[in-house]
């Protein structure tokens, strides 16, 4: 855990979960007991297991959050990825999925109230629109 073979890198609490995990599995599929439990079934860790595991997660660094591709991206893709229809349907189905899969308010910047916290507002259906033949389409319209 320390990090002496791992090229000066430390061990995780995940990594640490991870192979004990592994290593009860094997001995399971062994048909033995799971070293980790000592009843069979038991449903949490044994104290000693949950202890450290509790330990190494408190000693662990925070993890810092990193963001999977940043907005300049998508704006490109939106803007310039229109060469044809089909590039044109990607480049939409790339922003809409981009804006769908994300945390509300981690890529977007809220709007300050007088007096209030940061408040955001969620992706709404009436902020989806749908187009066909360059006519709008209205939202009660069948699929």
């Amino acid at each position: 855990r320390e990090g002496h073979i791992g090229k000066g890198r430390k061990v995780g609490v995940q990594s640490v979960e991870k192979a004990l995990r592994h290593v009860a599995q094997k001995f399971v599929l062994d048909r033995r007991f799971d070293p980790r439990r000592t009843v069979i079934g038991q449903r949490d860790l044994d104290l000693p297991f949950q202890r450290l595991l509790k330990k190494y997660d408190e000693e662990d660094p925070a993890p810092k959050p990193k963001l999977a591709i940043p907005v300049s991206t998508v704006r490109k893709i939106a803007d310039e990825y229109n060469m044809s229809d089909h590039h044109s349907a990607v480049g939409d189905l790339v922003t809409v999925g981009f804006f769908f899969l994300l945390r509300v308010g981690e890529y977007t910047e809220p709007q300050r109230q007088r007096g209030r916290r940061k408040r955001t507002t969620p992706l709404r259906r009436k902020d989806v629109k749908f187009w066909k033949d360059g006519v709008l389409l209205p939202h009660n319209s069948p699929l």
